[in-house]
């Protein structure tokens, strides 16, 4: 991780009793104890955003699926015929038809 640094910083008093109680439970000091809690809190922020970005990736997929649904069922909508329908040939006529031109 690199050199340490000495630093100072103002905590609340409950907290620091907090830290001096569990560096006695542990045998550790106190750096040690806030040092790891950092890591902890640090470890917990980046899973955060990643559930975040991950999710937001999943509303995107889903609104990209939805507008291809509807891309799709405008594409795969049956096409109107150009001729009217009482102008189609029956299959029997389509017989007749064919038997008149072979003769």
């Amino acid at each position: 991780m690199g050199s340490k640094l000495k630093v100072t910083i103002t905590v609340d008093e409950d907290i620091v009793n907090e830290i001096d109680r569990l560096a006695k439970e542990y045998r550790e000091s106190r750096s040690y104890l806030i040092e790891e809690a950092i890591k902890v809190w640090r470890e917990k922020h980046l899973e955060k955003e990643l559930i975040n970005g991950y999710l937001a990736m999943a509303k995107e997929d889903v609104e990209t699926a939805g507008a291809s649904a509807v891309l799709l069922s405008q594409i795969t909508k049956p096409i109107s015929s150009p001729i009217p329908p009482k102008s189609i040939p029956k299959p029997q006529s389509i017989k007749v038809l064919r038997s008149s031109i072979c003769l």
